[in-house]
């Protein structure tokens, strides 16, 4: 058996939660009563195996569970800091935020979270409701972006239409789900350039 040494920990007082990215390379240790997030090694063929190589800053102070998006981009983090929120960690190493916290969904009453197997629907279970969190990254470094679902309405900041001859338009948008609507649609209630 080996232990590893973690930063901030009181095993006494701390209820901690862990989680694996899939290629096992790296692992992801939340403890409540603390705001930040160990990052321990676990790929065998790193000098620095089974060591805490980092920790991650957030805005919450009393960390929970962790899930890991089945493609190993983000991990989503349950802060239960009044209003209880579900943080968005990027943990893509090829990204220019990695390691940080790049979003935040706020009063939904967050207790567990996990991700749909292709990475694009996050589920939220609250206090007696479980919210479904479209939250989808698009494009790379110069032009990321979210599109986020929350109690109705979907929020696009931006959206890039590509025409036949190349040319591209950047928009901003707003929907909101028509209720009782099978299959279920959306009202556009807002487009504008960016």
């Amino acid at each position: 058996m080996t232990t590893i040494q973690v930063s901030n920990f009181i095993p006494s007082y701390i209820r901690t939660f862990i989680a694996i990215t899939p290629d096992g390379n790296r692992a992801y240790i939340t403890y409540n009563k603390s705001s930040s997030i160990a990052v321990i090694d676990t790929n065998p063929a790193s000098s620095s195996f089974n060591q805490e190589v980092g920790t991650i800053s957030t805005t919450n102070t009393d960390l929970w569970k962790i899930t890991i998006a089945p493609d190993g981009k983000m991990a989503f983090v349950v802060g239960l800091s009044t209003p209880r929120e579900m943080l968005v960690i990027d943990t893509d190493p090829s990204s220019p935020t990695f390691h940080t916290q790049i979003g935040r969904v706020e009063k939904i009453g967050a207790y567990d979270v996990v991700v749909s197997p292709n990475s694009s629907v996050v589920y939220v279970s609250g206090d007696e409701t479980i919210s479904v969190i479209g939250i989808e990254r698009v494009g790379n470094s110069t032009d990321d972006c979210w599109a986020i679902y929350e109690n109705g309405n979907l929020h696009i900041p931006c959206i890039k239409v590509k025409g036949p001859s190349g040319e591209e338009w950047h928009y901003e948008g707003d929907m909101q789900y028509e209720p009782l609507s099978e299959p279920m649609t959306f009202q556009v209630t807002g487009v504008k350039p960016k």
